[in-house]
């Protein structure tokens, strides 16, 4: 599997992502927020979106990159199918590692992340 991110694995429309507000299902934790549903396509795709106070511009964009990066790494290990909306929350300490747990933990909440797979 390629573990580049293309095009095609992002929801890119704003009419795709107001409806994963409205009819996905959804998961919580405490500074991320997953809404998930099925796609019918053979690849899952995901946005990230953040909360309107997020903080500055600069903050926001490291938040996306960094959520981006941990989806890219371990996408592999996501089913395929799926769309996903992660929905981030303002926190103190927006550490690499720290996110990294959040989103594997809203993964498995849903049910979607697939521990058993070893990766290289």
């Amino acid at each position: 599997m390629r573990r580049n991110l293309t095009k095609s694995e992002r929801i890119k429309k704003q009419k795709d992502i107001r409806g994963m507000f409205k009819h996905a299902h959804s998961v919580s934790i405490k500074g991320a927020k997953l809404f998930f549903k099925r796609n019918d396509l053979a690849q899952s795709r995901f946005t990230v979106t953040l909360v309107r106070k997020y903080g500055k511009a600069v903050h926001r964009n490291r938040a996306k990159r960094v959520v981006r990066e941990i989806y890219r790494l371990n996408k592999n290990q996501i089913k395929c199918g799926f769309d996903l909306v992660f929905m981030l929350f303002p926190s103190n300490n927006d550490i690499y590692s720290e996110r990294k747990s959040q989103i594997i933990e809203l993964l498995r909440k849903a049910e979607i992340f697939e521990d058993n797979i070893i990766t290289d």
